[in-house]
């Protein structure tokens, strides 16, 4: 039976007084070699049909001596154990084929963590009053000064009324509430009119921090939540209360808050700036590897295994910690996450596991 092949001129002879090797008991039918070299051509195999010379002209016979091409004239060999290898190798390597792509994976776990938000704001004062006299006067005397603290009900000017037809009659003008005097705008000696003012006086208990948070983090910061701030000029944190979502710069795509501090000895002063923390305990976050993310076009993906078989998933992507990325979307706790071997994979594509664990 003649087998051959097209394109190499070199042959293959046997024959009495040529062979110098055994072939394998069962032949090689020229149907088996071209399916077997057809389907390895297909998977780019082009190593291994060299490394055994499919593209060669065969004359194969039962029980018959094989004449291999690189043997010099006159040169005699006897190795019937190579040549049924290599036919078993060729053999197997489509079976091998089948099994699927070599990969590597790990499990994407929940783990607990705390999850930590730093942010900056302002004091404010925000209860404040002006205050008016209630007839047009004369500032006879003032008993206290700009930035003071003053208690309820504590006297403040001495007016004079200054009318015509009228008697010169004082009156008291006394603080409405404990705070500190925030501007005086008229001194003793001064005539004054109900439209005029004298001075303005704002309550520092509780003083309100008006902090800022990038917008994507507002959720995350629920109200009523405690919250500790530093001040530079304080030994000790404060603790504050979240109380309001005020509004949201769109351009900037920040968000402000308020936050209420107890400030009853007028500690914190209005105007400076604090520097908030809020944490909160055991946030389950989902971690996978971070050498199995894969970037396209500025969106995010990872290959799982499922079913013995490779998929494709796009994935929300978080922040890079000690054991690999946080995914908040796209993945779930316990999937397989193939870290490696996956790139010339396509979906669908049969894999087999190499290395299989949980990420740690």
């Amino acid at each position: 039976m003649m087998i051959e092949n097209s394109y190499d001129s070199g042959s293959w002879k046997c024959g009495k007084g040529r062979a110098f090797t055994h072939i394998p008991t069962h032949p090689i039918t020229l149907f088996k070699i071209n399916s077997i070299k057809n389907h390895l051509m297909k998977r780019g195999e082009n190593i291994v049909l060299k490394m055994f010379n499919i593209n060669r002209v065969f004359e194969v016979f039962p029980k018959k001596l094989l004449t291999l091409p690189f043997a010099s004239k006159g040169e005699k060999m006897r190795i019937p154990i190579l040549s049924t290898i290599i036919c078993i190798v060729i053999l197997l390597l489509p079976l091998a084929a089948q099994e699927g792509s070599p990969v590597f994976v790990r499990k994407a776990l929940s783990v607990e963590k705390n999850f930590s938000l730093e942010f900056y704001g302002r004091f404010v004062y925000e209860k404040k009053t002006t205050l008016n006299p209630p007839i047009v006067s004369i500032i006879k005397e003032m008993n206290v000064s700009l930035g003071d603290r003053v208690k309820k009900k504590q006297l403040l000017f001495t007016l004079v009324r200054d009318e015509p037809g009228f008697t010169r009659q004082e009156r008291k003008i006394r603080a409405p509430f404990q705070g500190i005097v925030q501007g005086i705008f008229n001194y003793p000696g001064a005539r004054v009119t109900p439209q005029g003012s004298l001075m303005t006086i704002a309550s520092f208990n509780p003083a309100y921090l008006h902090a800022r948070v990038p917008e994507e983090d507002l959720n995350k910061i629920p109200l009523n939540a405690q919250v500790t701030i530093r001040v530079a000029y304080l030994e000790e944190p404060v603790t504050g209360t979240v109380v309001q979502r005020l509004d949201v710069d769109p351009v900037k795509a920040m968000a402000r808050i308020k936050i209420k501090v107890d400030n009853p000895a007028g500690e914190i002063v209005s105007g400076s700036e604090g520097k908030a923390n809020y944490t909160h305990v055991k946030e389950k976050v989902v971690i996978i590897p971070a050498e199995a993310v894969i970037v396209e076009k500025g969106r995010y993906f990872v290959w799982v295994h499922q079913s013995g078989k490779a998929e494709k998933k796009e994935i929300g992507l978080g922040k890079l910690v000690e054991e690999g990325f946080e995914c908040f979307s796209g993945i779930n706790a316990g999937e397989e996450i193939i870290y490696y071997g996956y790139l010339d994979l396509k979906p669908g594509d049969p894999v087999k596991i190499m290395e299989s664990g949980d990420e740690s």
